[in-house]
């Protein structure tokens, strides 16, 4: 049974790489950037106009530093991860494509047979995309 290239590559990946590409799938999304921006600029309004009796970050904001470093140190290996899986994706895609040429140069070279065979074929032509 022959798969579709996409199904190939699915059956190729763990599901770690799998959950990685949904991670940054959402992370390079405009709803969550400004989800973001918003938890963000509440953090710090709650806690420079003291909102809560007991502000837990007062400025220069080290835990929201914090929250934030950590979240880099994660996003990168993550979009790392992502790219290699987009690369693999483009590898099998492209090798689907080349079966695929091949497949459709066999078919035409055999339909150049038939009519070569039966006197149909034109006899400037060499072949199927002008080879000789």
């Amino acid at each position: 049974m022959t798969f579709h290239w996409f199904e190939r590559h699915q059956a190729q990946q763990s599901g770690f790489e799998q959950i990685a590409a949904s991670v940054v799938r959402a992370m390079s999304s405009s709803r969550f950037l400004m989800l973001q921006t918003v938890i963000i600029c509440l953090w710090m309004a709650a806690n420079v106009l003291r909102v809560f009796p007991d502000h837990w970050d007062n400025y220069p904001f080290i835990l929201l530093n914090l929250a934030l470093s950590l979240q880099a140190a994660y996003a990168g290996p993550l979009i790392l991860i992502a790219s290699r899986r987009q690369e693999d994706r483009d590898r099998h895609k492209a090798d689907a494509d080349h079966e695929a040429i091949a497949l459709i140069l066999k078919r035409l070279e055999e339909l150049y047979a038939l009519h070569r065979k039966h006197g149909s074929a034109p006899e400037t032509g060499g072949g199927p995309m002008g080879r000789a």
